[in-house]
């Protein structure tokens, strides 16, 4: 087809409206001159032949930015997310400054390239296929669903108090991390759709570093805490098997990444997360104080593979 430039909205409006169709956006992140195809705003006088509404997916060679439904803040995160990484750093700014994206908001997953190589897909013990990933910076939304669907005692068990909501920091610390420091995989089900608005986030593990505080290691000598991890599965899929899936998971990449100690603070209520643990094979040491037992892990006495 050969239009001007303000046929571009009639196409992606057919495409809407057709029988399966979906109105896409592709581009190149930079452009010819180096420039960055991503931007906060259009300069002044620029024409626009496609209004933000007609647009639901806009696709980079880093990724796709899923707009539908989304809120301006949303939106932002998405498209710093498949934006050229030498201008996520500026994109985000330039949010922060106009009031679009909280100056809290740490991005540090803008920073490195997200780890496309960690995906998978896993059945789960009631044959059951869920598809995993590292979480990105715009999953809050999947993050506030996921918890609205844990029950209070779920809630209790992993985050030691009651909760009626995902407090804003709990949310920023799970959602934006490095992918090295730091590192959340999640699980979608269904595996293999199209439509975003059908999967739903059904259990999350993650690794959390500390550099705020050190401990003195075998030697004697001052190092940083080893990395805490955690998990959460959603009342109505625990038993599938996927606290121990993830717990094995992020062992696997842990130690492809040269991490060498785990550690987890668990209820001793909590029996299921400590079945998972002590039934893992992988060595550990435990200790309790208050009704917290903490496990220390030490993963250089696992095989990988194991």
């Amino acid at each position: 087809f050969y239009g001007g430039v303000w046929s571009d909205d009639e196409s992606l409006r057919g495409a809407r409206f057709s029988k399966g169709g979906k109105p896409i956006v592709v581009l190149a992140s930079k452009s010819l001159s180096g420039r960055s195809n991503i931007v906060f705003q259009l300069p002044p006088g620029t024409g626009v032949s496609i209004t933000r509404s007609d647009v639901e997916y806009v696709v980079t060679e880093y990724g796709t930015a899923y707009l539908y439904g989304k809120s301006i803040r949303e939106r932002c995160l998405a498209l710093i997310h498949i934006a050229h990484p030498d201008f996520r750093q500026e994109l985000l700014e330039e949010c922060k400054d106009h009031m679009y994206l909280s100056k809290s908001q740490p991005g540090f997953s803008f920073t490195n390239v997200y780890p496309k190589h960690l995906e998978s897909y896993h059945t789960t013990k009631q044959q059951n296929e869920v598809f995993v990933r590292p979480i990105k910076a715009m999953d809050e939304d999947y993050l506030r669903k996921f918890f609205h669907k844990l029950s209070d005692h779920s809630v209790y068990l992993r985050y030691f108090r009651k909760l009626k909501s995902m407090p804003q920091r709990i949310l920023q610390r799970t959602s934006d991390v490095d992918y090295s420091s730091d590192l959340t995989l999640v699980v979608f089900y269904p595996a293999r759709v199209t439509d975003q608005e059908q999967k739903e986030m059904v259990a999350i593990g993650q690794w959390i570093s500390s550099s705020n505080n050190s401990e003195r290691n075998l030697k004697g000598n001052m190092a940083p805490p080893p990395p805490e991890i955690a998990f959460q599965v959603r009342d109505d899929w625990q038993g599938n098997g996927l606290g121990k899936f993830l717990f094995r998971r992020l062992v696997e990449i842990a130690q492809t990444a040269g991490l060498t100690r785990f550690k987890a603070d668990v209820l001793d209520s909590n029996q299921a997360m400590k079945a998972v643990f002590q039934r893992s094979g992988i060595p550990f040491k435990k200790r309790s104080d208050f009704g917290v037992i903490t496990y220390s892990f030490d993963l250089t006495e696992v095989n990988q593979g194991q």
